[in-house]
């Protein structure tokens, strides 16, 4: 009896183990060209905490319904959406390439690194300042 237990609860074991799936890793690409982002924060970080903390967020209410859409053959879309920022662009096209193992992203106008790339937020960090005593990043977050 003991026997068959043993054989019953390997069986057992044997199935639970060889159905357990197993989880795909998103490549970059995929991450970024899924779905559309929306800007939701972006400003200076100060404190070089990696984050843009309630002092430091500069976002307008025109931006907040910003849309950016990237196509995997290195084009995108930017949408200013209902809420114009008053520049008279509604809609931009740009193009895109990773670069540096893909923690970087060129675009035609500079080159962001890539703080945060997951399936719900990107974060990414641009233009750094000096002021003689302190350097920021300038950090712009996004979300599906």
């Amino acid at each position: 009896m003991k026997m068959f237990l043993k054989l019953v609860l390997s069986a057992i074991l044997a199935v639970a183990f060889s159905c357990k799936k197993d989880i795909e890793k998103k490549s970059a690409t995929e991450l970024l060209t899924q779905k559309t982002w929306t800007l939701v924060s972006y400003g200076y970080d100060h404190n070089a905490n990696g984050i843009i903390d309630a002092a430091e967020e500069s976002i307008r209410d025109c931006d907040k319904d910003n849309k950016y859409s990237f196509n995997t053959n290195g084009t995108g879309l930017f949408e200013d959406n209902i809420l114009s920022c008053g520049n008279g662009i509604s809609e931009m096209p740009f193009t895109w390439k990773f670069i540096n193992n893909e923690t970087t992203i060129d675009f035609l106008t500079g080159i962001v690194k890539i703080l945060r790339l997951n399936d719900g937020q990107l974060v990414i960090s641009n233009n750094d300042i000096s002021t003689g005593v302190q350097s920021a990043s300038h950090i712009e977050t996004f979300t599906h």
